[in-house]
């Protein structure tokens, strides 16, 4: 079952790398990005990531390599769509614009 032994809880599970992959392991020291993310609406943040689950995508939030930026993708299998927020007001126009994209508005 997904290569984990308990039935419920959070479970740890390596993903394998494409070749050539420029996958890194984020430094922890993400104030800026934190910073972003925590001004924003906390309802619209909730909103949005109900319908994106809704519809059945997954959605991550993560900085941008050089700290600047919040980088919001949302997956569907192989398809992404992304947008960066550079600041907390930009923060409500990505949540839009990826869910315009997404349901194919653009």
């Amino acid at each position: 079952m997904n290569g984990h032994s308990r039935s419920t809880g959070p479970y740890k599970s390596q993903r394998p790398t494409s070749t050539g992959s420029s996958v890194v392991r984020i430094p922890s020291d993400m104030v800026r990005a934190v910073r972003i993310l925590s001004g924003g609406d906390d309802a619209e943040l909730s909103m949005f990531i109900c319908q994106v689950t809704e519809m059945g995508y997954c959605v991550s939030f993560t900085a941008t390599s050089d700290r600047g930026a919040v980088s919001i993708t949302v997956y569907d299998g192989a398809i992404r769509f992304k947008d960066y927020a550079r600041d907390s007001d930009e923060l409500l126009r990505c949540y839009r614009d990826l869910l315009s994209a997404i349901r194919g508005e653009e």
